[in-house]
């Protein structure tokens, strides 16, 4: 028992490394753009981890490498900690941890693996995989220079809005697919945002400038975890336009409108698709001649 112990704490031990070491390197390197929304690089840390751990503990009785299934907390602080996410995470820590089990016959690995590969691959061309080359850099409407990219849409290019839910500060629940047939401008921002609160007086200026206009809404979308200070922040400031929160889907708000960094703007046609532009003079410049 003391032996299989020593196993499992030396197979979690590993899988957080190898897990934190891969996270880490990817930020200091900077190699692929916004990898932090990429949900096949933590299904494949997953994979790989979870197998070296269960290589450790192949000789341990299965029902104890449970245990390693704790080790899954190591997503929580990179953010892919997050529900229904977490069960796809779940799964392939089950799946990797079965294939190096002594007494699974190999045609099941094989078909488990299989699946495996195949729900992997279609994670990964989901997204679009851009390299960032000498001299990266990201426009103010969203297009990319000195980028290579390997598969999926240019940055920048218009994309049809997700239907996604989220609440106003009377938990009323709205989508901006409602508001089709209008051009909506969209600031997702934070409370814990320094430059978001920063930009904050220019967009109550654009949104006076244009109040009189009634086919062009104004919403901000906070992604604050803490829905209290949100609120607390609308009680304390005399904010304009439409107040909406993701209401726990942060996580997943970012990864449907691709972006990992604030403030970050869009705006959306009337067709219901919409475009990055985070520089508010380009913006306003968009919004005279609509």
């Amino acid at each position: 028992m003391k032996y299989s112990l020593i196993r499992i704490l030396l197979g979690l031990v590993t899988l957080i490394v190898i897990n934190v070491c891969s996270f880490l390197l990817l930020r200091e390197v900077q190699l692929i753009y916004k990898f932090s929304i990429l949900r096949w690089i933590p299904i494949f840390t997953c994979i790989l981890s979870f197998y070296v751990a269960g290589k450790i503990n192949k000789k341990v009785p299965f029902k104890l490498t449970a245990l390693l299934l704790i080790g899954l907390l190591v997503f929580k602080p990179f953010r892919y900690f997050y529900f229904p996410f977490i069960i796809v995470l779940l799964l392939y820590a089950l799946a990797s941890l079965s294939l190096t089990r002594m007494e699974i016959q190999k045609k099941y690995k094989l078909g488990i693996g299989g699946v495996m590969l195949i729900i992997f691959i279609g994670y990964m061309f989901s997204q679009p995989l851009v390299l960032q080359q000498k001299g990266f850099k990201e426009t103010p409407d969203g297009h990319l220079e000195n980028a290579m990219i390997l598969w999926g849409n240019q940055a920048g290019e218009k994309k049809l809005v997700p239907s996604l839910a989220f609440v106003n500060e009377n938990g009323l629940r709205m989508s901006l697919t409602e508001f089709q047939g209008k051009i909506v401008y969209v600031s997702f921002w934070a409370t814990w945002c320094a430059p978001c609160l920063q930009e904050k007086p220019l967009l109550d200026k654009m949104k006076t400038k244009f109040s009189d206009k009634e086919h062009i809404v104004f919403i901000d979308i906070s992604i604050d975890s803490n829905q209290k200070k949100w609120h607390n922040f609308l009680n304390k400031y005399d904010v304009k336009g439409i107040q909406l929160h993701t209401d726990g889907n942060e996580i997943r708000t970012m990864q449907a409108f691709n972006f990992s960094g604030l403030p970050y703007h869009i705006i959306i046609t009337p067709d219901g698709y919409y475009k990055q532009n985070n520089d508010l003079a380009s913006s306003e410049q968009f919004l005279d001649k609509q």
